[in-house]
């Protein structure tokens, strides 16, 4: 039995909530690069959330991330906490951008405080992942 649970061993996840609750940047950058979609995701989300511009190299890069949840948590991050720079890349990358409410183009970051808007696309890719239908 001891060669069953040893086989069937699950790695533990990161407690997100936890790592933003106590500000863990460190922790939620090493989260960004977790094998599992859903763990990215949520570090990026609780990064930008943060809104500590040390994320946004991260941010940038998983924009190429395997799965679109993540490209579009990048892409929002970055429309919310990057400036100009961010925006010119999400330009660049032909993704569609609207402002966050309170922004100006003088001052794109003025609504860091806001919640994030679901507002920026990428291209339709399709994921790596299959998904899997549920029978009922």
């Amino acid at each position: 039995m001891r060669f069953l649970g040893r086989l069937f061993v699950r790695e533990s996840k990161p407690n997100i909530k936890h790592l933003q609750a106590t500000r863990e940047v460190a922790a939620l950058v090493a989260a960004t690069t977790d094998a599992d979609w859903y763990t990215r995701y949520q570090a990026m989300q609780a990064l930008v959330e943060i809104g500590d511009e040390s994320a946004l190299p991260i941010l940038l890069a998983r924009l190429d991330d395997e799965h679109k949840e993540v490209r579009n948590a990048a892409a929002r991050g970055l429309n919310r906490i990057g400036g100009a720079q961010a925006v010119r890349v999400l330009t660049e990358r032909g993704l569609r951008i609207q402002p966050a409410p309170g922004a100006t183009p003088a001052n794109p970051r003025a609504a860091v405080s806001g919640p994030l808007q679901p507002d920026v696309r990428t291209p339709e890719v399709p994921d790596s992942e299959p998904r899997q239908e549920q029978s009922d």
